[in-house]
């Protein structure tokens, strides 16, 4: 297999980009100051986003599925429409994947079903450092939006996170 010079050009250069431009995608902001300044945290899957390539500096909306309330009143219904007003770098914006599970740092409004991001951006929960996050932070009281019983199991499937470990 030959590799051209140009391929070899852009694989590099994409990754530079990508070391470069990683810290700049990410706020700084501690989870301690996210979560106090926030009046709801949720806690589930993105289903759908109206991004495109040529927007990622405009607000668009996410379609989220609410597994669970780390603070705040629940949602009413378990799919609630977050709109997304934080512009990122145009060289390097976040990349907002449907499927995927995060954390995210909301306000409510004055329409059902709708919420505003806080100034903060999500984080992605399989991320190790955002578990280990949830398990350290005390004063999380997780609110499960379903209980599933496991299909041949006692079990029951809480659908949060765990959180709040080792806190009196």
């Amino acid at each position: 297999m030959i590799i051209s010079g140009q391929t070899i050009l852009i694989v590099l250069g994409s990754s530079i980009l990508a070391t470069v431009c990683s810290p700049l995608c990410h706020d700084k902001i501690p989870f301690s100051t996210k979560f106090a300044q926030s009046s709801v945290v949720i806690y589930g899957d993105i289903i759908e986003t109206s991004l495109s390539l040529n927007n990622y500096t405009k607000s668009f909306n996410i379609t989220f599925l609410v597994k669970c309330t780390l603070k705040g009143l629940p949602p009413k219904n378990e799919n609630i429409i977050i709109e997304h007003s934080i512009s990122d770098n145009p060289i390097c914006y976040r990349t907002l994947t449907n499927g995927y599970t995060y954390v995210y740092f909301l306000d409510q409004t004055k329409v059902n079903n709708y919420y505003k991001q806080m100034p903060f951006h999500e984080l992605l929960f399989s991320d190790d450092t955002t578990v280990e996050i949830l398990k350290r932070t005390c004063g999380i009281k997780p609110r499960p939006f379903h209980k599933i019983i496991k299909e041949n199991e006692n079990n029951i499937d809480e659908q949060c996170p765990i959180v709040s470990i080792g806190c009196i």
